[in-house]
């Protein structure tokens, strides 16, 4: 459904168009931490393999944990801190068009790392990036429910990382 603007031009009334306006605005702003979740998830095998012996799965799993853990503070918390979150409340949108935004985003570079990974383990290893990315989505989660619930990104990080512990 199209409507007309005050100054003559074609809007998107409803429909994908808000949902596309998010998604952009969320690569924009988290593209740096974006790119780095993608990428230290496709090193995961990597990271596995570097420290030799039984433990080494933890050189992967930590760093993809906590990078997860702060790609989902970051999709509340610093609208919070910085005080854009009442802008973003404020837009024609329903809050569930908003965190279906910025969820997609972080899912979105969980699976493409996780994918990328699974893509440059060793044959019979792809295991464990599956199980590297299924925990940062976990993380992911649990840290947009802290930066929710919360107003600082320390302190949500830090109230997530508590929750991951117990």
């Amino acid at each position: 459904m199209r409507s007309m603007s005050m100054a003559g031009e074609q809007t998107n009334a409803g429909g994908m168009g808000p949902f596309l306006a998010l998604l952009r605005r969320e690569c924009r702003e988290d593209r740096l931490f974006l790119l780095a979740t993608v990428a230290l998830l496709a090193c995961s095998p990597l990271l596995a393999t570097a420290g030799g012996g039984h433990r080494s799965g933890l050189l992967a799993f930590l760093p993809a944990i906590a990078c997860g853990l702060g790609l989902g503070v970051r999709a509340f918390a610093p609208d919070a801190a910085n005080g854009t979150a009442r802008f973003v409340a404020a837009l024609p949108v329903s809050g569930e068009v908003v965190l279906a935004a910025k969820l997609a985003v972080r899912v979105l570079a969980i699976v493409l790392g996780t994918a990328i990974a699974c893509g440059l383990a060793a044959e019979g290893a792809a295991w464990l990036p599956s199980a590297v990315g299924a925990n940062t989505l976990f993380a992911c989660l649990v840290g947009v429910l802290a930066g929710q619930l919360l107003d600082r990104p320390a302190t949500a990080f830090a109230a997530g990382a508590a929750l991951l512990v117990v």
